[in-house]
Formats: C-alpha cells, sequence, structure tokens
C-alpha cells in the first residue's frame, strides 16, 4: 500500500500498520482524540471525515475474505475488478482491486 508524504513523494505502509492506524481513528470516536493520539504521541490529524478508500492488492480474493474477517464488511457492490465494501451504515466503503504495484 502506498501513499504521498508531504513532498509529493510515494512511500510505502504495511497492511499491518494501515490496520493498526484504521483502529486508532475507530478508538479516538469513542475515547476522545486527545487522548488517544496523546496516549501513543503521535499528532492528531485534521480530517472531518472519511469518505472512502480504495486498496490495490495482489490477490484481491484473499483481500477480501481477510477484510471480511475481520471486519465483516458486506460487499455492496462490483465493479468490473474492484469490490466495494460497505463500512457502517454507509455511504462510506472501501474499494479493493487488483493490479498493487
Amino acid at each position: 500500500m502506498s501513499n504521498k508524504n508531504e513532498n509529493n513523494m510515494e512511500t510505502n505502509i504495511s497492511r499491518r500498520a494501515f490496520v493498526g492506524a484504521m483502529a486508532t481513528l475507530a478508538a479516538a470516536g469513542g475515547m476522545g482524540a486527545q487522548t488517544v493520539f496523546a496516549a501513543q504521541n503521535l499528532p492528531p490529524m485534521a480530517v472531518s471525515a472519511i469518505n472512502h478508500m480504495t486498496l490495490a492488492v495482489s490477490d484481491p480474493a484473499a483481500s477480501l475474505a481477510w477484510y471480511q474477517g475481520l471486519f465483516g464488511l458486506p460487499i455492496v457492490a462490483r465493479q468490473g475488478g474492484t469490490i466495494v465494501l460497505q463500512v457502517g451504515d454507509g455511504p462510506q466503503f472501501i474499494a479493493i482491486g487488483g493490479n498493487a504495484s
């Protein structure tokens, strides 16, 4: 999984780090963001909402099984080789597609 840093350069993040970050964001909603971020010595990220994310993976079927097994997300659409999973009551979603680099 890759993203861009402050210099607009691509950086990689492991699946473990990604899931840990998502768990932190989820916990922040229930415990108070200041408490969660202060406990980890992390600066708070200014986010008002996350609508969706798309993951490019090397094995979409295995990734689908992994994310559904971990979070229980239902499939709400298939668009070509991309599988769309609903998060909560929606409209938020996670899309899983092939061709990871």
